[in-house]
């Protein structure tokens, strides 16, 4: 029975989506200039062929893979809704967000963090503002936790952007470790543990 339009064109999206879902994690760990449509084609078992008929080039793939993942990012940090009344409290959250996702999410969870705490990696063919704005929300707000913790107290004293650039680096590592060991080998450390880079003893 041939299928409906409806269902072509579900068939399509779940296509174009697995294309999507492969290409990030390819991005994630390898620079832009030495991905290759071949590396896509092959992680996906499809021919060049198909991949054209989803996406013109290397660069509409890419892009279409930072669009889904700063969406994606955005849903899972939930970075614009954190309140609270302590800021150790709201960078808690934040730990506990990311070490949930890391002991709990998907394979493409895990990969778009991935991407964007290794933006740096493709920071040169990637210049959308926009885009790069909200990249950088979550560090941005880390600072800013992270500097008004230090004036109440309950963080170590020193300078924010060296503390905020050693933990991004710590939750860069854990989900680097995460995707290469995989889902059930990973050892997720506690919030505790993260908390005592940051938070002064009671």
């Amino acid at each position: 029975m041939p299928k409906t339009e409806i269902q072509n064109s579900q068939i399509k999206d779940r296509r174009r989506n697995d294309m999507i879902v492969a290409a990030t994690k390819i991005f994630s760990f390898t620079n832009y200039k030495d991905v290759t449509i071949d590396q896509i084609a092959n992680q996906l078992n499809c021919s060049h062929g198909l991949f054209y008929h989803y996406f013109k080039s290397k660069h509409d793939i890419f892009c279409a893979v930072m669009s889904n993942a700063l969406s994606e990012a955005s849903s899972l940090l939930r970075v614009h809704e954190i309140t609270y009344d302590r800021p150790m409290e709201a960078i808690k959250h934040f730990v506990k967000t990311l070490l949930d996702i890391m002991a709990n999410g998907t394979e493409y969870d895990n990969s778009v963090l991935y991407l964007l705490f290794n933006l740096r990696l493709q920071s040169t063919n990637f210049k959308d503002e926009e885009f790069l704005k909200t990249c950088f929300a979550a560090t941005n707000k880390l600072y800013l936790l992270i500097q008004q913790a230090q004036e109440e107290g309950t963080a170590h004293p020193g300078d924010v952007k060296h503390y905020a650039v050693c933990f991004m680096a710590l939750m860069k590592g854990l989900l680097f470790n995460r995707l290469y060991v995989g889902h059930d080998k990973f050892k997720c450390p506690s919030v505790s543990t993260v908390m005592h880079l940051l938070e002064v003893s009671k």
